[in-house]
């Protein structure tokens, strides 16, 4: 089997499984398949449980002049009763009791995090625009303290006839039921050992949890990380080197943390952090860059970038990291490297195999990161 195939089996798999959002079903299935997958270079290869509150969802959803359309509330906002908040529906900062705004796919909305934080509406509809139709999910960076009020995520489909209801001043009422219910997903661990134990690690991670299937933005950082411990388990290692693809990305890291939980040894006494982050090879309009925490790293990783033929992968600055997972480790004083960006169906159900994923791109990818690797450990 080539290398392309080896990565296309991985995405088309992955996406296959369902919807990766933490602790539902479809994800601790995949942390199965991932850790038997590591098992082939890595025999050790196990689950590292990591308990939530999981989010049920009831009805969430705006109605408006006998219509309505279903959405998905902000995981890390508030919730509403079985009855919704009712009141006008009109622009952010009017006089309505529900206030709206559109934002375009990918963006963080710091204007939505101002608003709730000193909140001038007792809810929110966001109308998220995308390339695709469909809704495109915020992550939840605040999961484990929820605040503000309700805020209702619907898709772009629904933008005209709600800004023509807002500028009306129509009354609606927006649900946002939830409850939360007590359940465990997982964080793949492997490690390969090196040759001498008391030199510094390495730790290579990626992110395996997301909104829908995410098949260019998660898939391709799995194949990558997977390309990376087939090429270190045939290798002749000097330093041990530990894996972990974590979950509970889009909710607060909640898998970074936990891994970190019972191994801060592991923060600045690696050797150095390998990070495949968000779109590795997504095919349309990826924005992939570089972030490392010191010029050496940049510079093998840019080298290994154009002898793999990897697509052209800016730097985010020097010393500036990318990645949210990278960034936990970075601030806790790492040594790092990693890969993240967007991509044009980022936090969409169209990001989707096979159209979303550029195999090569995500080759030449984990190439490089093998290559740095591989200079890293051995």
């Amino acid at each position: 089997m080539t290398q392309n195939e080896r990565v296309a089996d991985v995405i088309r798999e992955f996406d296959s499984q369902g919807y990766h959002r933490t602790g539902a079903a479809a994800d601790v299935e995949s942390a199965r398949w991932l850790a038997n997958c590591a098992s082939s270079y890595a025999p050790d290869a196990e689950l590292e449980e990591v308990p939530l509150d999981r989010l049920v969802l009831g009805a969430c959803r705006i109605e408006v002049g006998g219509r309505h359309v279903r959405g998905l509330p902000l995981f890390d906002g508030g919730l509403t009763g079985t009855n919704g908040v009712e009141g006008k529906l009109g622009p952010v900062g009017s006089d309505a009791e529900i206030g709206l705004l559109e934002v375009g796919v990918g963006e963080y909305q710091d204007d939505v995090d101002a608003e709730r934080a000193d909140p001038r509406h007792a809810a929110y509809v966001v109308v998220t625009r995308g390339i695709s139709s469909g809704l495109a999910c915020r992550n939840a960076p605040r999961f484990l303290s929820p605040f503000g009020p309700p805020v209702l995520q619907v898709s772009g489909e629904a933008g005209d006839w709600l800004q023509e209801a807002a500028r009306n001043g129509t009354r609606a009422r927006l649900l946002a039921c939830a409850q939360r219910s007590p359940a465990v997903s997982y964080n793949v661990v492997a490690s390969l050992p090196g040759r001498d134990r008391t030199l510094p690690p390495v730790v290579v991670m990626t992110p395996r949890s997301g909104w829908w299937q995410c098949a260019a933005e998660r898939g391709g950082g799995i194949a990558g990380w997977l390309e990376v411990m087939r090429r270190l388990s045939a290798s002749d290692r000097a330093r041990d080197v530990t894996f972990v693809a974590t979950t509970g990305h889009e909710l607060g890291l909640l898998g970074v943390n936990k891994f970190l939980e019972s191994r801060k040894e592991l923060v600045s006494g690696a050797e150095a952090w390998i990070h495949f982050g968000a779109s590795i090879g997504a095919a349309v309009d990826a924005g992939v860059h570089l972030g490392a925490s010191d010029p050496v790293l940049e510079s093998a990783a840019h080298a290994a970038l154009r002898r793999n033929g990897a697509p052209d992968t800016p730097s985010a600055g020097e010393g500036v990291m990318v990645g949210a997972e990278s960034n936990v480790v970075h601030a806790m004083g790492a040594r790092c490297v990693a890969m993240a960006g967007g991509h044009a169906y980022f936090h969409m159900r169209s990001d989707r195999w096979p159209g979303a994923v550029d195999v090569a791109a995500v080759a030449a990818y984990a190439n490089a990161f093998a290559d740095v690797a591989v200079e890293v450990a051995c």
